[in-house]
């Protein structure tokens, strides 16, 4: 199972990542709502996990940080850019 995670990919697919948007659109491997939480990812399952230009669209950082922080193994790479 990959061990990377793209989340809110829209339409840039990253090879040897789990792209994830609510969008059903090509390349997509989930598709969920980033804004319903628990996200269908297991405890610690991932070495790293991005999200570019999609926390500024979430009701709450604090919660979409905390999922971050559930999903990502220990020692594992977050990768966060916002327009902020």
């Amino acid at each position: 199972m990959k061990s990377k995670l793209h989340l809110g990919c829209g339409t840039v697919i990253l090879p040897d990542h789990i792209n994830v948007d609510s969008a059903e659109l090509p390349g997509v491997d989930v598709v969920h709502d980033l804004a319903q939480f628990p996200w269908p990812f297991e405890e610690q399952q991932f070495e790293e996990v991005i999200l570019v230009d999609i926390v500024e669209h979430l009701p709450s950082v604090v919660k979409t940080l905390e999922e971050v922080y559930r999903i990502t193994k220990p020692n594992g790479r977050v990768l966060i850019r916002t327009p902020y």
